[in-house]
């Protein structure tokens, strides 16, 4: 920009940046003398009476950069708001996603205690086969025993 350009920092710069230079503990700072006008390094900035000032350019100036950033402005607008825009869809897309993960996951939950039921139940048949299994083994073998000592 027109900051960019200018070598020579600005009067005030300049002052400041002297003066801070200047204080030291234990120092007792030189006077320095006043200045009635500018360096004459900075003698392009000064106004005079004799310089007639175009209005019209000044506008014409101002009118220009006023568009320039109200373009970037708008351009950043606009740029916010596919952003704004491209989040509400990813945002909508990942809750659908996480409403169908959810009705999946409640599916196999069901799924999955329906198979711990019936495997319990399998186990309990299974357990209570086994008690059977044993009774009449041991029956058998009882009357086996019986029908041996009768023979």
């Amino acid at each position: 920009g027109f900051a960019s350009k200018i070598k020579a920092p600005a009067f005030v710069q300049e002052a400041a940046s002297m003066a801070g230079s200047r204080v030291q503990l234990g120092v007792t700072p030189k006077p320095t003398p006043v200045r009635e006008s500018p360096p004459r390094s900075f003698q392009w900035k000064k106004c005079t009476d004799s310089d007639k000032v175009n209005c019209g350019l000044l506008h014409d100036t101002m009118s220009l950069q006023w568009g320039k950033f109200k373009d970037l402005v708008d351009e950043l607008e606009a740029e916010m708001d596919r952003n704004k825009d491209a989040w509400k869809a990813l945002k909508e897309d990942l809750n659908e996603q996480l409403d169908v993960i959810s009705a999946r996951k409640g599916e196999c939950q069901t799924g999955f205690d329906t198979a711990v039921g019936t495997k319990n139940m399998l186990t309990s048949e299974s357990d209570a086969k086994t008690v059977q299994a044993r009774e009449l083994t041991a029956d058998y073998e009882r009357q086996t025993a019986v029908c041996t000592a009768r023979v």
